[in-house]
């Protein structure tokens, strides 16, 4: 009996596998693969693929196609590992390494193709130019821009009309500071291949360098997208151009359009992040940045962005966790630093403000923001004349900020219209919304001794941080300032019901334990602030000088 179902069993299979592959012959299969990449629809043409290497694995020209189809669907990776295995059985470095360039740059794996192709040669010259172009864009990559242009010209020798070539030429051209030659170079290779969408977008990359309206450039990236709705390059143009007017509405409305072409793209959930801040939706931009760090959790970009939605959210330990987390990757990166110091300011922890601001504080430090945040620092430290005296160096380094009419102020508080320049100064606070003109004016007034009205801007100062401690604080070193050390002491007793582990307060209170000859109390000061917040630093060497005076202290200290 199972001699006699033998036959029929054979039958069903080969029934299945032909079921299974549609019952298409393999040239079918390969001619439907090359009808959909040139549809510009390559998942499809990886099913038919697929399909056709389940029956025929060792064609070469399959695997050719898979590679470019896989690399024309993003999946960089998959198509590196398809094109090597067409090399290995037999297809010629022409058909194939120009695609390969292409994956590996397309996988970030420029040191690779370098090493492995820079000095190839191959004899077709179409193929040559192709190469020699990727070879090129991986010089330019790593900086080495005297390298692309050889490998341009290269390519170029090879192929005169090569248009990916001539597009980095005209790059080349730009990265030089001849914008006007390379706006012409351009505009021919859009003249000569109009279907090309690469070279609608530096067309409208370069009238974005040098329009001052955004329109034509937007233009430029539609034409692209009219080639190719999901061309990645052409979206991010536009939106780059209308969030750079603020065009809320306008690049809301081309994510939507981005969100329907490319659902799952990195750029996608960014962009989204971005927008959904502006538009203040929290929740949103968390979700989105969280599927960002999901991808790719140790990016230094996806940590900024989530720690920039975290802080300005108001969960300033998870921004202060990204931040950090991207500064062990990146410490020289100033935008971090600036934004894990504005996290530890609203946190109010101004001693790790000016710990994390330090490699970027000297001398000869030129950026307003920095300054600014330092500034205010100081002024939450207590120590007003520094905050006033770097408030007055950011004002005078970015002449549009609201920094400048303050230090103008300043500048003139000891001169014959002191009385002037002080009103100037209360009404740039009355309209600022931020605290740094408050601390500013604080600082003034107290220099002039004029303590009441110093205490009416601390007032106003609470008003806009209730939950600070920092008013508190500030209220206390007026009250040092003007001799009254009970109402000094109360001040910074509020400040510590506030935000017990507030070590500007506690650092004031155990001064005066130290006048009164307590020791012991600033000791015990600076070990319960420990409890709360072991990692303070400032008060793990306070605490340990203090040790170190004390009898005994130096075993305790040590």
């Amino acid at each position: 009996m199972t001699h006699l179902l033998s036959p029929l069993v054979a039958v069903l299979v080969s029934a299945l596998l032909l079921a299974a592959c549609g019952g298409e012959s393999p040239e079918r299969m390969l001619a439907s693969a090359k009808a959909s990449l040139a549809g510009r629809e390559p998942k499809a043409a990886i099913v038919h693929l697929k399909n056709l290497l389940q029956q025929a694995p060792k064609s070469v020209e399959a695997r050719l196609l898979m590679g470019q189809a896989l690399l024309d669907s993003g999946d960089a990776a998959g198509a590196t590992v398809e094109l090597r295995k067409a090399l290995d059985l037999g297809a010629t470095e022409s058909e194939t390494l120009p695609l390969l360039a292409r994956a590996l740059l397309a996988h970030g794996e420029q040191r690779a193709l370098l090493e492995a192709y820079a000095r190839t040669e191959l004899p077709d010259r179409a193929a040559q130019a192709d190469l020699k172009a990727s070879v090129a864009t991986a010089y330019v990559m790593g900086n080495e821009l005297d390298r692309a242009r050889a490998a341009v010209s290269a390519a170029l020798a090879a192929a005169p009309d090569h248009v990916p070539a001539r597009l980095l030429q005209a790059r080349l051209t730009w990265a030089g500071g001849d914008v006007a030659a390379a706006l012409k170079a351009i505009q021919q290779v859009v003249a000569d291949a109009p279907a090309n969408p690469d070279a609608w977008v530096l067309l409208g990359d370069l009238l974005t360098a040098k329009e001052p309206q955004p329109e034509p450039a937007i233009e430029a990236y539609r034409k692209a997208l009219a080639l190719n709705s999901a061309f990645l390059p052409a979206h991010l143009g536009i939106l780059h151009a209308r969030l750079g007017r603020q065009d809320l509405a306008g690049a809301q409305a081309q994510y939507e359009l981005l969100k329907a072409a490319l659902p799952q793209h990195r750029q996608t959930y960014r962009f989204g992040t971005v927008l959904a801040m502006q538009r203040r939706d929290f929740k949103t931009a968390h979700e989105l940045a969280d599927r960002l760090l999901a991808a790719a959790p140790f990016s230094v970009d996806h940590l900024r962005l989530a720690g920039t939605v975290a802080l300005q959210s108001g969960e300033l330990a998870k921004a202060e966790g990204h931040f950090v987390s991207a500064l062990k990757t990146a410490p020289a990166n100033p935008m971090l630093r600036r934004l894990l110091a504005a996290t530890y300011l609203q946190m109010s922890k101004p001693d790790k403000t000016l710990a994390t601001l330090h490699p970027l504080l000297d001398d000869k430090a030129s950026d307003p923001a920095v300054l600014a945040l330092a500034a205010t620092a100081q002024a939450q430290l207590g120590d007003l004349a520094k905050s006033q005296a770097l408030f007055a160096r950011a004002a005078k380094l970015q002449p549009t900020d609201e920094r400048t009419r303050v230090a103008v102020a300043l500048g003139r508080l000891r001169g014959p219209d002191g009385d002037a320049a002080l009103a100037e100064l209360q009404g740039a606070a009355a309209t600022a919304g931020s605290t740094q003109v408050d601390l500013a004016l604080i600082g003034a007034l107290v220099q002039r001794k004029e303590f009441d009205k110093a205490l009416q801007v601390v007032s106003v100062l609470e008003r806009k941080q209730p939950a600070s401690p920092v008013a508190a604080t500030v209220r206390g070193r007026v009250h040092m300032a003007r001799g009254d050390l009970a109402a000094a002491r109360s001040s910074f007793e509020r400040a510590l019901e506030i935000t017990p582990a507030y070590y500007p307060a506690t650092a004031a209170l155990a001064g005066f334990d130290l006048r009164d000859g307590k020791p012991d109390a600033a000791i015990k000061r600076f070990e319960a602030l420990l409890q709360l917040d072991p990692k303070n630093v400032s008060a793990l060497l306070a605490l340990a000088e203090l040790r170190g005076r004390s009898p005994g202290g130096a075993e305790q200290a040590g």
